[in-house]
């Protein structure tokens, strides 16, 4: 799964397990409580979740908006 995070620091995209919407919301809160809200979000993903950074090569599965907290399956 492709999951690119949009932040004001700049955008990221990680690459990790398929996952349902219910389950990567679960995934994401218990990651914000992890890193807080200046942490480092995507280092949290990759560090306890399994995820890995890649480079951005097309349309992601899922894209979070970090400072709107909104998730979203991006249509192309």
């Amino acid at each position: 799964m492709i999951l690119e995070i949009e932040y004001y620091k700049g955008d990221i995209t990680l690459f990790g397990n398929r996952l349902d919407e219910c389950s990567l919301r679960k995934l994401l809160n218990e990651a914000e409580h992890i890193c807080g809200v200046f942490g480092d979000l995507a280092e949290t993903l990759c560090r306890y979740y399994g995820f890995d950074k890649i480079a951005a090569n097309g349309l992601p599965d899922w894209a979070y908006d970090r400072d709107t907290g909104l998730l979203y399956a991006p249509k192309g």
